[in-house]
């Protein structure tokens, strides 16, 4: 009977063999690419809008305070 560290490397063991298989498979792999990447521009332009969000109203500001100074 194997011991309980022996299970769990067996365990870890088969799933890594799994994700192996898994990442071998090219369309999955590149469905999975394709969703990370979707992911990440997601999160990007969510950053750039947060940005947008928080300066407008100081360029806003420092455009009319430009506008005030020239002759």
């Amino acid at each position: 009977m194997p011991t309980e560290r022996e299970a769990t490397l067996q365990d870890y063991l088969h799933d890594r063999r799994e994700l192996l298989q898994t990442l071998l498979n090219e369309k999955f792999c590149r469905v999975w690419i394709k969703d990370r990447c979707r992911e990440v521009e997601h999160k990007r332009a969510q950053s750039i809008a947060q940005w947008h969000t928080q300066r407008v109203p100081d360029c806003e500001q420092a455009q009319q305070t430009v506008a005030r100074l020239e002759p």
